[in-house]
């Protein structure tokens, strides 16, 4: 190869080193892969982040269950139902008519699930009240009635004076004709019911409820081995749990 055979590939080399390095193109395809590439990262890490908290928080948000809770259901079943929720919410009141009739004859009549009502008193001393008679009322195996009862006696205190809160309706006059009309032993039942005694265990309820949702408690909330269901969602919400 002579000078200028040389001469030309040196001049040919340069062209295409030159025409590579100045293609626009190629520095826009580097600066689209660059931030595609910063993308995928934070898409990855705000998923991980999801399933961290999952595992760390709602799978594990799991309430204790005392001598003085209301269980029904077979003690063998696997799955446990827990139930946060107050006489004068009207959300609770929705899950009390909507849902609970569901669960206890799918999954609790059927031995699959046992249900745990804690009754709070989100809604004050009212609230308490009825939660400390609905209690007395579990000492006669009258409990799920007598609850039942308590949300009925809510539900026409709404259809008449049209709110169902703080009405004053919740007193010990009602929940004597609740147990009367149960035919309970109503000299036991006010016994009991005069006494406070499970004040404190419902206290303690509501004081570990507010720790379970990081203290922003909303009545219903609704605890299935561990996972969190807020408010009077549809059936099919609690069932996706039930079933796994």
């Amino acid at each position: 190869m002579d000078m200028k055979d040389n001469y030309n590939k040196y001049i040919m080399d340069e062209k295409i080193t030159t025409n590579t390095n100045m293609n626009p193109n190629n520095g826009q395809n580097n600066r689209i892969l660059f931030w595609v590439a910063i993308g995928v990262s934070i898409l990855a890490l705000s998923v991980s982040g999801i399933l961290i908290y999952e595992l760390l928080i709602v799978k594990r948000a799991v309430p204790s269950v005392g001598e003085s809770d209301v269980v029904v259901g077979s003690q063998t079943s696997k799955i446990d139902v827990i139930t946060y929720g107050d006489y004068q919410c009207g959300y609770s009141i929705q899950l009390n008519q909507e849902i609970e009739p569901l669960i206890m004859k799918n999954y609790v009549e059927t031995g699959k699930a046992k249900m745990i009502y804690k009754d709070i008193p989100f809604f004050g001393e009212e609230s308490l009240q009825a939660a400390i008679a609905a209690r007395c009322a579990n000492e006669q195996n009258k409990y799920w009635e007598y609850h039942s009862a308590l949300f009925k006696t809510e539900i026409d205190e709404r259809r008449v004076k049209g709110v169902g809160k703080y009405t004053g309706n919740l007193n010990r006059e009602t929940f004597q004709k609740i147990a009367s009309n149960l035919g309970m032993d109503i000299e036991n039942f006010l016994s009991c019911y005069d006494s406070q005694k499970y004040k404190d265990a419902i206290n303690r309820d509501f004081e570990e409820f507010k720790k379970l949702s990081n203290n922003k408690p909303i009545t219903p909330t609704t605890f299935i081995d561990g996972n969190m269901i807020v408010g009077a969602k549809p059936y099919y919400i609690f069932e996706q749990y039930l079933k796994d």
